[in-house]
């Protein structure tokens, strides 16, 4: 660019001057010109073959937990696993409460704990001062203990003791009397309680039922026939059968050795008199050959008087020997019983009753008569008979003991 403008600039001078004189000496370079203006691109290259790949640089660092994500589906069932060792054995619980007692024991202990000399009977009665008042006989395996008139109407402890004491097993209250005209005679027994301490509540259904005595047979207090489970009330005659101890389940292989029943009037009522006489009522006692039997005996009579007046008469258990003798009318054979005497009023009924013991010889069979006498100055006394007066009849018995 220098040289053009060079050249350029000699030209013009040539022509403004004469002639051309020698070229002078080369100036020295002006100044650069101002830049041109960039031309357009060329085409693009071709791309140069791929550089090598450089080395992979070490792992970053573990980025922060992500939160938990969402439960999957429950995995099946494995394989039981074996069982391991038993754990320390705990510390004891407290004692819980006793259970109720089982069949047929109610009396703690075994054998010598039912061994017994009395038995506590809780009872009361409706109507105690009727002139015929309920009344209760006791038994301890079928054999009698005793008897009595239940009067009072609030709970009362009535004892009885046995003559030894005794393995018991079953005992058994029994109410004679059914319901009377104006008179339910119902006798009602709160619990029992033997010498050894046991008491049984009479609705003690695991231990007590009652068994009914229709018409008032004493038999038919032990037969299993018309039974029912125990309560208080005895509305009906019959027993009231306790199942206490060590002798009860032998009872069903044995022959229990029931009452001897006397043999009564049968269709009307013995009136007394002045003198001693018998009434009518027997009862017949017999021993094996081989030894003496001993009997417990009760006699229970009934008086009234059809006509106005009052009578008192007395009874007694006797022979029958000739006036005079050892046997004769009014000579009682068991002190226990004695002479038992009662009042006779117009249109009731009153009632005496009395026991004791009596031994039948071996080889022997003996006759025991009811006899009774009016008592001086007083009227006389119509007895109750085994037919027409069926609830207030005359009654003689006798257990083996």
């Amino acid at each position: 660019m220098r040289r053009v403008v060079t050249v350029a600039i000699a030209v013009v001078l040539a022509s403004c001057t004469g002639k051309e004189g020698p070229q002078g000496p080369t100036g020295p370079m002006g100044p650069p010109g101002p830049s041109g203006s960039v031309g357009a691109s060329g085409p693009a290259g071709a791309t140069g073959p791929a550089g090598v790949s450089g080395a992979t640089g070490p792992a970053g660092a573990t980025g922060p937990a992500g939160p938990p994500g969402a439960t999957g589906p429950e995995g099946a069932t494995g394989l039981v696993g074996p069982t391991g060792p038993a754990g320390a054995t705990g510390p004891t619980g407290p004692t819980g409460a006793m259970g109720p007692s089982g069949l047929p024991w109610s009396v703690d202990g075994g054998v010598s704990g039912a061994i017994t000399t009395s038995v506590t009977v809780s009872a009361r009665a409706d109507c105690g001062t009727f002139s015929v008042p309920p009344h209760l006989e006791v038994f301890v395996d079928r054999v009698r203990i005793g008897g009595i008139d239940v009067t009072s109407a609030t709970f009362t402890d009535l004892v009885f003791p046995f003559p030894t004491p005794r393995l018991i097993g079953e005992l058994t209250l029994v109410s004679t009397l059914g319901p009377a005209p104006g008179c339910p005679r119902a006798i009602y027994v709160d619990h029992i309680t033997l010498s050894n301490g046991v008491t049984v509540a009479s609705d003690d259904t695991a231990h007590v039922i009652f068994d009914g005595s229709e018409g008032g047979y004493l038999a038919k207090a032990f037969d299993g026939i018309d039974v029912k489970p125990g309560a208080a009330a005895m509305t009906i005659a019959g027993g009231l059968r306790f199942f206490v101890g060590a002798s009860a389940p032998l009872l069903p292989f044995a022959t229990p050795r029931g009452p001897v029943y006397g043999v009564g009037m049968q269709s009307t009522r013995f009136v007394t008199g002045p003198t001693w006489a018998n009434t009518g009522d027997t009862i017949t006692l017999t021993a094996s050959p081989e030894q003496q039997k001993n009997f417990r005996i009760t006699m229970r009579e009934s008086v009234t008087r059809s006509d106005a007046g009052v009578g008192y008469c007395y009874f007694n258990l006797g022979y029958n020997g000739p006036v005079g003798s050892f046997g004769e009318p009014g000579q009682p054979i068991m002190p226990a019983i004695g002479q038992i005497g009662v009042a006779a009023n117009p249109g009731v009924w009153s009632t005496a009753f009395s026991e004791g013991t009596f031994v039948v010889q071996q080889g022997q069979t003996v006759t025991l008569y009811v006899q009774a006498v009016t008592a001086p100055g007083y009227e006389s006394c119509e007895v109750g008979d085994s037919s027409a007066d069926v609830d207030v009849r005359s009654v003689v018995m006798a257990w083996p003991l």
